[in-house]
């Protein structure tokens, strides 16, 4: 995506009302959004959020200012730290007061050992000296999922619970290849949640037009894994969401008069 116009309909015509202009680096990082409004003559600058990563291309911060007239003002920021694992262990966020940065909120996260999952996310606010615990998340995995998302806050001395979320799933077989395929699938993705990558499978019976593609919550394209003629035989495609933000996913496989959707979890 390198623009986002949004205008409105004033019963005669489209009439302009907001832009933001995307900038990507060699590695199809994003490294600035540009926002500006529609004066009625003229786009004029409103924000401005640029990105900076690491040689991993882990994003480690993100500054956000606001157009003063003459100058951009710096608003606030964003600073993400990993471990060698390129799992993301904390996301600090910071204000300007004009002179300096100002701790706002924190959030840290914790991992298991052996699988990489996210075990916990706890996020702090700053009442200016120290950092007061303010909600937590605890996941809890089976061999393959996760099962459980516990919500919790803490009352000034201890966690109380909110709320929490079950996840059950469907077992599916899985074959021996024995060289032949007689119809089209797609498999769950694995593992699922995931961070930052995990893997799709699909069948193909006979050689065909194949279409995988990955979609945001709001149905947006993100990346095309698979586009061309493919011939019969299973597959297995990783996607890498290393660039993108925690949340819901959905990839489409397209093959011939097969369409199928399914939904992933990025959990960073």
């Amino acid at each position: 995506m390198i623009e986002g116009l949004g205008q409105y309909w004033n019963g005669y015509n489209w009439v302009n009302e907001f832009k933001y202009t995307y900038t990507y680096d060699v590695n199809n990082n994003m490294i600035e959004g540009l926002g500006q409004i529609w004066n009625g003559y003229n786009w004029v600058n409103y924000e401005k959020y640029t990105y900076t990563y690491d040689v991993n291309n882990n994003m480690i911060e993100v500054l956000r200012q606001s157009w003063d007239g003459p100058n951009w003002v710096n608003y606030s920021k964003s600073t993400y730290t990993y471990n060698v694992n390129n799992n993301k262990i904390e996301a600090l966020r910071q204000a300007w007061d004009g002179s300096i940065w100002v701790n706002y909120s924190k959030s840290t996260y914790t991992y298991d050992v052996n699988n990489n999952n996210m075990i916990e996310a706890l996020h702090q606010n700053w009442n200016g000296s120290n950092w007061v615990n303010y909600e937590k998340y605890i996941y809890t995995y089976d061999v393959n999922n996760m099962i459980e998302e516990l919500w919790q806050v803490w009352d000034g001395s201890t966690w109380v619970n909110i709320g929490r979320t079950l996840y059950s799933y469907i077992p599916t077989d899985v074959n021996e290849f024995t060289g032949e395929v007689d119809t089209y699938s797609l498999s769950n993705n694995y593992p699922n949640p995931f961070n930052p990558s995990t893997k799709i499978s699909y069948t193909i019976p006979e050689r065909s037009n194949v279409s995988l593609k990955i979609f945001d919550l709001l149905g947006s394209e993100v990346v095309e894994l698979v586009n061309g003629e493919v011939e019969a035989g299973n597959y297995e495609v990783e996607f890498n969401a290393a660039n993108l933000p925690s949340g819901v996913y959905f990839y489409q496989l397209k093959a011939g008069d097969y369409i199928s959707t399914k939904k992933m979890i990025l959990m960073k």
